[in-house]
């Protein structure tokens, strides 16, 4: 019998049932296995609702439109400074909730760190449109999101970039993860690299390669007998038995595990 994927567990388990076998798919001749925890535990989403103002270009042309064009000489007249601020306030605000309403963005916790209100607000938009039947709009605002979501990653990235200069390798592991798709086996997604991004496979692998040639010529070459008559009195490595190793990965298992 061939084993495809092998699961190795506790031998006393309390967590999940027994595994049992489902038919094949379609014309496989692998019979499925199902392995179900014996409690299901939902996470739980936490949302709240902020409230944001798109800034639209075109908006922000009309509102300097009327700034400039409007009569402020009803201001000039008031001679009271309290009552001029008022006045100047409540005019401004009434002026920016009309070219810039405020809009109510739900956000949640387990939300992707690159995501911001104003994609939310465009997704929002999109699904208005598609249960509304416009498919122009919603094809529309589709594509205007995939742009937004990729300048969102390309900044957010940059930005990690330069918080993790000075961090550990660990760190920077995590973040590279995320950038080819979360860590999961599959094709990088090179867009969101800005050295990288809309290039063809042979540019990127051309790009790489000078990259860490780079790296390679900046050092000297590595000499074996230089490198051990540096450290004469270093202690030899000693080789360790499979037994050996063994005990060494259940000691730390304990630890773990806190048994």
């Amino acid at each position: 019998k061939a084993t495809l994927d092998l699961i190795l567990t506790n031998k006393n388990n309390s967590l999940y049932n027994n595994p049992i076998t489902l038919p094949s798919i379609g014309g496989s001749d692998h019979l499925c296995v199902l392995y179900q925890p014996i409690e299901h535990t939902n996470l739980k989403t936490t949302k709240k609702k902020i409230t944001v103002r798109k800034f639209k270009r075109s908006a922000i042309i009309e509102f300097g439109s009327w700034l400039t064009q409007f009569n402020w000489c009803e201001l000039l007249k008031i001679n009271n400074v309290d009552m001029k601020i008022t006045y100047f306030a409540n005019i401004m605000w009434s002026m920016i909730d009309k070219f810039f309403p405020p809009i109510k963005v739900v956000i949640s916790h387990d939300d992707k760190e690159w995501i911001t209100p104003s994609i939310k607000c465009l997704i929002a938009e999109r699904q208005k449109a598609h249960l509304s039947k416009n498919y122009d709009t919603r094809d529309h605002l589709a594509k205007k999101i995939k742009q937004e979501i990729k300048k969102a990653k390309l900044k957010y990235n940059e930005i990690k970039t330069s918080a993790f200069q000075n961090n550990n390798a660990k760190e920077w592991y995590k973040h590279i993860a995320k950038i080819i798709n979360n860590g999961k086996k599959s094709n990088p997604i090179f867009n969101n690299v800005p050295d990288l991004a809309q290039k063809s496979i042979e540019e990127i692998v051309y790009t790489i390669n000078k990259h860490f040639g780079n790296i390679c010529q900046t050092y000297p070459p590595y000499n074996n007998d230089r490198a051990f008559q540096e450290n004469p009195n270093e202690p030899n490595l000693n080789l360790i038995t499979e037994l050996d190793t063994y005990l060494l990965l259940r000691k730390f298992a304990k630890k773990i595990t806190g048994t």
